[in-house]
């Protein structure tokens, strides 16, 4: 066999298969008659409810819009690219764009939790005037030595001095605290609730902006699944429901 014959064979086994469709690497070929992608129109649902519900149902109803659009498409009518032009199509329609929206809308509603718990934290920080932060610094440099050697262990006489804080205090022990117990491998999860017994909108802060995070971890999820299925046509599979991640729910 010659150079001439193997780069024949060669270049006849690199073409698609458009001639054997009994195997799975068939390519039907182009046709005079083949459909062309065209606009594809399906128009966004409009939803009631929470920030969170409202992108739920978002989701659900681009889920439901996206696989009766696959359903109806006549594949036979398509050659392969124009098939694959005409799933991509669905990606411009107001309903795949209402995905976007609903993402950033929970997105919004995350960043407005995170400002409102910081504001509340800030309002509790020593930082101020030069008089107040001099009181911060001396009861931190009294404060210190007691968790240094405190019998019952530094966290539980943290907790103890969380309780018997004065707002100012509380402030103090907020901004301080992490860094310490972090220092010496002592857990720092439970610093929130603690304050958040003593201030009871800090609390309200720190859970609200806590459930907002997970439901724009979800939603994000949701969105990205959903997008991918748009490009290559298939379904998305499960929406993941965020809306017992409500901060807006009881």
């Amino acid at each position: 066999m010659t150079d001439t014959d193997i780069q024949t064979e060669r270049t006849i086994w690199d073409q698609p298969n458009t001639m054997f469709p009994h195997r799975p690497d068939y390519v039907r070929p182009d046709r005079a008659d083949d459909y062309q992608p065209t606009r594809v129109t399906a128009h966004a649902v409009k939803v009631e409810g929470t920030v969170v519900e409202q992108a739920h149902a978002t989701f659900t109803n681009a889920k439901t819009a996206h696989e009766q659009f696959l359903n109806d498409i006549p594949r036979d009518h398509y050659s392969a690219d124009g098939l694959k032009a005409q799933i991509s199509n669905f990606a411009t329609t107001d309903i795949a764009k209402a995905v976007d929206h609903a993402e950033a809308s929970v997105r919004d509603l995350a960043d407005n939790a995170n400002a409102e718990y910081e504001q509340i934290r800030s309002e509790l920080s020593p930082n101020g005037d030069t008089a107040a932060e001099l009181r911060a610094g001396r009861y931190w440099d009294r404060t210190r030595p007691l968790l240094d050697n405190a019998k019952e262990g530094a966290v539980a006489k943290a907790q103890n001095l969380i309780a018997a804080a004065d707002r100012e205090q509380l402030g103090v022990l907020l901004q301080e605290l992490p860094a310490y117990l972090e220092a010496r491998n002592y857990p720092t999860e439970w610093i929130d609730l603690a304050v958040g017994q003593a201030v009871p909108e800090y609390s309200q802060a720190a859970a609200r902006k806590k459930k907002a995070q997970q439901a724009l971890t979800i939603a994000q999820y949701n969105a990205k699944s959903l997008r991918e299925s748009f490009t290559n046509g298939y379904s998305s599979g499960f929406i993941t429901d965020g809306r017992k991640y409500d901060p807006d729910k009881e």
